[in-house]
């Protein structure tokens, strides 16, 4: 699988690094395993997506309303969340882009950024670290 999941703070911040080629098939594999357990679910504080090692992306319009769809009703079971997602590449960025156009209405505080560095800065203001 292109991508694995790994938790700090007792679960309640998840990471999330895909790589390689990536299909909307692996996408809906991470999704599931992050999305399916509600009891899991409200113990989330933190996502962290990391697209940086990402080969190919195949992902279409389509997959992209999919994916919105469950990512929007995990977070109406847990609104207390801030999401960050390292999209590097302009394909990336711009599904990214597309992808918040489908999730505009959620209560999570969510941001697309490109690096690594930007992400780390953007969490610790928001955690006030």
């Amino acid at each position: 699988m292109p991508y694995e999941i790994t938790t700090e703070d007792n679960g309640s911040r998840i990471i999330t690094r895909y790589y390689g080629k990536l299909t909307a098939a692996e996408v809906y594999a991470a999704y599931t395993d992050r999305f399916t357990d509600i009891k899991k679910i409200n113990q989330y504080k933190v996502l962290l997506n990391d697209y940086t090692d990402v080969t190919e992306t195949v992902v279409s319009d389509v997959d992209v309303a999919k994916l919105a769809a469950i990512y929007t009703a995990a977070a109406m079971q847990n609104p207390h969340v801030i999401a960050v997602s390292i999209m590097p590449t302009d394909l990336q960025f711009g599904l990214g882009r597309m992808w918040e156009g489908y999730i505009f209405e959620i209560p999570w505080e969510e941001i697309i950024v490109r690096t690594q560095q930007e992400a780390t800065q953007w969490l610790a203001k928001k955690l006030g670290a």
